[in-house]
């Protein structure tokens, strides 16, 4: 008899303690008790945290569907903590601020570290990380943000999510130029993929350190397949990226707007982007568009635009880019190194262009180049281009070059040029080719009484070669006009410079020319010659 009862004590004994996590489980389940339980949790925490949190209402339905309503949490402000003025003084920043939030995770699968998360919805949420990371701050508004994950593994610290959409969200990420290096080594090991990701009227902001430059992307409708982030790496790739509505601006904050096309304030309005890959690492983009359409705030309007695009900290590529416009179209392969323009030891240019550059267009990229009388009169054709360009400008060599615009000039060269940013030490040695027609455009440009004198008449023909060596320029050229011809030969001198070549800042010139039935009168038509 003493035996069963000290049997039947002990077994009192074990089972109290299970009883009462049972008891206390089922507790959990009961409205009264989860909202009793809550404001505990969120006192103490603001009591750990100092910030002010509270929580209106929580549901827990079995086995782990969490809901919650009414999340807030307030920070005080460091700068406003010893202000004298009582409001200032006790004005808050809201870290986060969520009106529903839902969490529904498979239980079972949690003993062996692994999560299920068969819903995770947040409902009108704002977000604010003030000072928790130092490198950035982002706050903004998040409609709704919904995901399932069915393969987050704690120990091998994966992730991987079914899918995930965020929409009627605006974000902004402030970079902060006060952060000291991180040397400690990275032990963030985490290893994600988005099987499908959504964003539906989404606006994304950045934010370099000192505000020097913005960056915003807006995605109306866009989908994101097959995304791979390795966080110890810096990784990010993805499979396939379907992208509508969209808009993108880049501005250099210092730096003041121009007219036409400017390269410093862009704004990308009505886009469409297909790309079959998208890869960043190590500062490194690599994308392959399949097919892009754009409107820029300048006017240009991209009709048709793919290739592949690759860009790191020293070099752009685009092996095979191809750009359609109601105007242009051009095809181009272009290997450049970032420092191609820098005045001390530059890299390099590498280009082929072949293709059709609309009058628009043209007008658009050369800003006020070209002087409006010239504008008025260029011809309503495509100016059909060709050519090969390497080197820099320093010192630099064409070959192939093919301008021929209707109605007007066909031209082809060869050459070297050296120099370019300096005309007094500016080098060049070029073969060309040329034809004139009717060239009322350059004529504009002079005066109009001039012109009542002179004439440029069509049909003339250029063939031959010149130099220059900074204000000396020497010709060797073939000039034909109708039935005449001349020949004008002005060498430079390799070692004295001085004999056969015209010196642009003497306003002197030696040559050799002939000349056969050239018709002076088609030049002066109102001289007696």
């Amino acid at each position: 008899m003493l035996m069963k009862r000290y049997a039947k004590w002990a077994g009192i004994t074990v089972l109290t303690p299970l009883v009462l996590i049972f008891l206390l489980s089922i507790l959990l389940y009961l409205p009264p008790v989860q909202n009793w339980a809550v404001k505990q949790v969120a006192a103490y925490a603001s009591e750990s945290t100092g910030m002010d949190i509270s929580v209106k209402q929580v549901r827990l339905v079995f086995p782990l569907k969490l809901g919650v309503e009414g999340v807030k949490v307030l920070q005080p402000i460091d700068s406003l903590k010893n202000s004298p003025n009582l409001a200032l003084k006790n004005k808050r920043d809201t870290v986060a601020d969520i009106q529903k939030m839902v969490v529904d995770v498979q239980l079972l699968p949690l003993f062996e570290s692994q999560v299920m998360v068969d819903e995770l919805n947040f409902t009108q949420m704002k977000v604010n990380t003030t000072n928790f990371i130092h490198e950035a701050r982002i706050k903004g508004n998040v409609g709704n943000l919904r995901l399932k994950a069915h393969g987050i593994d704690l120990g091998k610290e994966k992730v991987r999510v079914n899918h995930a959409l965020l929409a009627d969200a605006r974000l902004s990420v402030e970079l902060s130029d006060t952060v000291p290096p991180d040397t400690t080594p990275s032990t963030n090991f985490w290893k994600v993929n988005i099987e499908k990701l959504k964003l539906k009227n989404t606006d994304f902001v950045l934010h370099m350190p000192g505000d020097t430059l913005q960056v915003n992307a807006y995605f109306g409708d866009a989908v994101a397949q097959t995304t791979y982030l390795d966080l110890y790496k810096g990784l990010y790739q993805i499979g396939h990226l379907d992208w509508k509505k969209g808009k993108v601006n880049y501005d250099q904050n210092y730096i003041r707007p121009v007219s036409g096309m400017d390269f410093n304030h862009i704004a990308l309005s009505a886009m469409t982007l297909k790309a079959d890959s998208f890869y960043y690492c190590d500062s490194k983009i690599d994308v392959k568009i399949r097919e892009a359409q754009f409107k820029e705030k300048s006017g240009l309007q991209v009709d048709q635009l793919y290739g592949r695009f690759v860009m790191d900290s020293v070099k752009l590529q685009l092996p095979d880019i191809c750009l359609r416009t109601p105007y242009s179209q051009l095809q181009a392969t272009v290997d450049m190194d970032m420092n191609a323009f820098d005045e001390v030891k530059p890299g390099k240019l590498m280009a082929q262009l072949k293709g059709a550059l609309g009058r628009s267009d043209l007008f658009l990229f050369a800003g006020d180049a070209f002087p409006s009388a010239m504008k008025k009169k260029w011809p309503f054709y495509p100016m059909k281009i060709e050519g090969s360009f390497k080197g820099n400008m320093q010192q630099a060599s064409f070959s192939g070059l093919k301008l021929s615009l209707p109605t007007a000039f066909e031209l082809s060269a060869d050459g070297k040029v050296g120099n370019l940013t300096d005309l007094n030490r500016l080098k060049a040695n070029v073969d060309l080719n040329a034809r004139t027609y009717h060239l009322d455009f350059v004529t504009a440009m002079f005066d109009p009484s001039l012109m009542q004198e002179i004439r440029v008449p069509s049909g003339i023909g250029i063939r031959g070669n010149i130099q220059a060596d900074g204000s000396r320029y020497a010709t060797r050229l073939a000039i034909t006009e109708g039935r005449g011809r001349m020949r004008v030969d002005a060498k430079i001198d390799a070692k004295t410079r001085k004999d056969g070549s015209i010196d642009m800042n003497r306003l002197a010139y030696q040559a050799k020319i002939k000349a056969h039935n050239i018709q002076a009168k088609h030049f002066l038509p109102k001289q007696d010659l």
